[in-house]
């Protein structure tokens, strides 16, 4: 596979992509730091990629010597850019297009050559992150396998159960009340410093708007009970995030005094 360079400038991180099977530099370590970035790479920009399988592919890292798998994931977008969640799930095709390829940037590793490769494969593209405030540099390998790939990482940062309205990462869990915009409890896991006790039951939101209409003023209360939430769709089975598109919309709304009822927007 071949790749053409391409510069991806981000808020805080810029990424290379670079023809990993024509790299003949020397092994460099990794010494980017980063821990909570995300690297989002529009998947148009792979150049050169003919098999469009993405079950095909691995992300890989070098560690100590080590070329193993990190998790990451495509994310599919549809012909108005906007994010696919229901129906699409982990190794569907991707259009090598528009869509995007995530992984977490604490997750790169030290510089390959060709030669370090897995024998498997038959080809890579190399991604080269890259913190312009402070020099430092990662890197990880778009591997492809034109047979039976490695497994995959077994490691998943985020998740998100519609059943119980729970979102579970690697640090902590959240707890939402169905059909409604605020938490019911949240834990803190002894992975991010914490016990795993609940820290908190319930969220309380107190809001109370004053309205005039002509000579007439009114000051209706709203709790976090006047507002529902309706989920259109959830990424499942996602290894780095997890994400969902909801409606939000206000109910129980209080009348004026001068109507009779009001209806849910």
């Amino acid at each position: 596979m071949s790749g053409r360079s391409h510069a991806l400038a981000g808020a805080a991180l810029a990424a290379a992509l670079l023809a990993a099977a024509a790299a003949n530099a020397s092994l460099r370590s990794k010494t980017l730091t980063r821990f909570h970035d995300p690297v989002v790479v529009t998947t148009g920009l792979l150049g050169g990629v003919s098999d469009r399988r993405t079950a095909s592919y691995r992300l890989m890292r070098a560690r100590a010597g080590v070329v193993e798998p990190i998790p990451f994931q495509f994310d599919a977008r549809d012909g108005d850019g906007e994010l696919r969640v229901s129906g699409v799930s982990e190794g569907d095709e991707a259009a090598f297009d528009d869509d995007e390829l995530v992984f977490m940037a604490k997750d790169s590793g030290d510089r390959l050559t060709r030669h370090d490769l897995p024998p498997a494969s038959d080809g890579a593209l190399e991604i080269e992150l890259f913190d312009p405030a402070t020099g430092a540099r990662g890197w990880a390998y778009l591997v492809h396998f034109p047979g039976d790939a490695p497994a995959p990482s077994p490691v998943r940062y985020a998740t998100f159960d519609p059943q119980v309205n729970e979102a579970r990462a690697t640090f902590y869990e959240m707890m939402y009340f169905p059909g409604r915009s605020f938490f019911t409890g949240m834990r803190v896991m002894p992975e991010g410093g914490g016990s795993g006790e609940r820290l908190m039951h319930r969220m309380r939101v107190r809001l109370q708007p004053t309205f005039s209409l002509l000579i007439t003023t009114w000051s209706p209360e709203f709790t976090e009970e006047s507002f529902t939430v309706t989920i259109d769709g959830v990424t499942f089975a996602r290894p780095v995030t997890t994400r969902w598109i909801c409606r939000s919309s206000s109910c129980r709304v209080p009348t004026s005094p001068a109507t009779k009822s009001s209806r849910c927007a």
